[in-house]
């Protein structure tokens, strides 16, 4: 189920497009639908299309703003850890730039294969707002997903604005597993892979080992282990740059995409697989 409205563009708004995107940049069939008098549109898709993995949304206006946020998508009868959201990008983060700071997002899933215990399946992808440094993995290390409730570590191979030779590491804490009440936490770690050089921690200067600090902002992670599980959290993830919200986040079998504005105008949606498992 999608369902959405929009504040960010007031009587200019025009038209919303909605692209979501796999690692072969492969679409499916385009939504549109149409916003009411009230500025809210919906429309309807089946959760059954699409596998274990995660989605890259896009949403663009003519004027030329546009955002992204993650969806996760999950296999909520066996043990997975699947997250969504964004956090904030501290200063020092990303050594390029190093007073850099701003809204990042992320989106993973990941489990092992049924039946091993070496082959792990999922995938990560990381977004930094502030200039468009960007992250998807490629392949997951054998072996590397190591699930110490209510904590997830597991590592791989990726590539940064398109570019091979990085590898990271993504740790997340489901704060709410087992009726819990923290806060979710999220880490990731880029490096070259032949030079072992940083590019990206939001957590720099800890040791590769250590938990993850940074609670998310917006989003939730969830980790299930067939005998633990929580509900997904109604809790919207919304970016800086055009404001639309995706919850619950990650999902399973139904979710509301919102955007809110103030005229009439049609809304375009594209939904793609992000990864093919």
């Amino acid at each position: 189920y999608g369902d959405w409205s929009s504040d960010v563009c007031s009587s200019d708004l025009t038209t919303v497009t909605f692209k979501v995107y796999n690692s072969a940049n492969t679409l499916l069939p385009p939504l549109t639908a149409k916003t009411t008098t009230a500025g809210v549109a919906s429309t309807s898709l089946s959760i059954a299309k699409y596998t274990f993995g995660v989605y890259r949304v896009n949403a663009s206006v003519s004027t030329g703003q546009d955002s992204d946020a993650y969806l996760a998508i999950y296999d909520a009868s066996g043990t997975y850890m699947a997250g969504a959201g964004w956090i904030y990008s501290s200063a020092g983060s990303y050594p390029a730039s190093p007073t850099l700071a701003g809204n990042a997002t992320f989106g993973f899933v990941t489990r092992y294969q049924t039946g091993s215990t070496t082959v792990v399946q999922g995938s990560s992808s990381f977004h930094l707002e502030a200039n468009d440094f960007d992250f998807r993995s490629t392949s997951n290390d054998a072996s590397s997903l190591k699930i110490t409730a209510p904590q997830v570590t597991f590592s791989g191979l990726g590539l940064v604005n398109g570019t091979a030779g990085y590898s990271y590491q993504v740790t997340a804490i489901d704060g709410q597993f087992n009726k819990g009440t923290a806060t979710d936490k999220y880490r990731i770690r880029i490096w070259n892979t032949a030079t072992s050089a940083v590019v990206y921690d939001n957590q720099m200067g800890s040791a590769s080992t250590a938990a993850p600090l940074v609670g998310i902002s917006g989003g939730s992670i969830i980790l299930a282990t067939g005998t633990a599980k929580r509900e997904m959290a109604d809790e919207p993830v919304v970016t800086d740059r055009i404001t639309f919200r995706v919850y619950p986040n990650p999902f399973g079998e139904e979710i509301i995409i919102r955007h809110d504005s103030d005229s009439e105008a049609d809304i375009r949606i594209e939904l793609v697989d992000l990864t093919e498992i």
